[in-house]
């Protein structure tokens, strides 16, 4: 489907928005529970785009056990993003630096 071809409420004539975008490119492997656009999150909720707040039932790997945006958790990344964010594996591993 070319961007042409795409007319949505809420989208520029021919721009396709970031559902439509999303799925013609990304991977279907694990599926979508539902249609919601996600913009924020805090402990067990997730926040949409429109404002409606949702309890996460189906909280990823990532925040399982310390919720969306966890204060140490966000500090940590914070930290170990201002020094490296990215090391490949033939790379030397530093020691880790948590608080």
């Amino acid at each position: 489907r070319g961007l042409t071809s795409v007319v949505s409420s809420g989208s520029k004539v021919g721009t396709p928005s970031r559902t439509e975008w999303a799925a013609d490119h990304l991977s279907h492997g694990m599926g979508r529970l539902a249609n919601i656009e996600m913009q924020s999150a805090s402990g067990c909720f997730v926040k949409a785009a429109d404002g409606i707040e949702y309890l996460d039932f189906t909280s990823g790997l990532g925040v399982t056990s310390t919720g969306h945006c966890h204060p140490r958790v966000t500090a940590a990344v914070q930290m170990q993003a201002s020094s490296l964010v990215h090391g490949q594996v033939a790379v030397r591993e530093m020691p880790a630096s948590v608080p």
